[in-house]
């Protein structure tokens, strides 16, 4: 977000272009929803991730029932789950 300095007394524009132009052109993220962890405890999982990608059906190598690779995929409705880094 901007803002502008302004004198004190000095009358509003009626509009906010300034505010508007920030929201037309610029990318926003709205962080809604649940964070997940992802194990790194084991060799299995570590290759899982090195290869970006968490399989739909992955077991969890350490037979965790809170597994937490196994709670994103829960969530995925039995699809694969790609990784990525966000950068920003």
């Amino acid at each position: 977000m901007m803002g502008r300095f302004v004198e004190p007394g000095e009358p509003d524009e009626g509009t906010n272009d300034d505010l508007y132009e920030y929201l037309v052109n610029h990318e926003l993220w709205l962080e809604d929803g649940r964070r997940y962890h992802i194990c790194t405890a084991h060799e299995g999982a570590r290759k899982v991730l090195a290869r970006g990608r968490i399989p739909g059906a992955f077991r969890c190598p350490r037979g965790e029932r809170a597994c937490p690779m196994r709670a994103i995929l829960d969530a995925a409705g039995g699809r694969d789950v790609r990784l990525a880094v966000l950068h920003g």
